[in-house]
């Protein structure tokens, strides 16, 4: 599936090393992108698997991970949670 996000979003992801290729493979170098349990405000994602993914914007929380990138929160809030 391809996804659609804005322009202005795309532009606030700075710290993006794919080119945004999530965006029209769905996945992340090898592994399948940031599947989430939950959305927690602005950029904030609660990931459902705890993954070893090179990616600025994953982060260690507790025993889980979030995500806070701006295209997949775009991306989660436009198309729901669990669309992978």
């Amino acid at each position: 599936m391809k996804y659609d996000i804005e322009a202005a979003i795309l532009r606030q992801t700075v710290k993006c090393t794919k080119q945004h290729s999530c965006l029209s493979s769905g996945i992340f170098g090898d592994k399948l992108t940031c599947q989430a349990s939950d959305m927690n405000g602005p950029n904030v994602i609660f990931l459902s698997k705890v993954d070893h993914v090179s990616c600025d914007y994953r982060i260690n929380f507790g025993s889980g991970q979030l995500c806070t990138c701006p295209v997949r929160y775009a991306v989660h809030q436009k198309y729901g949670l669990h669309q992978e």
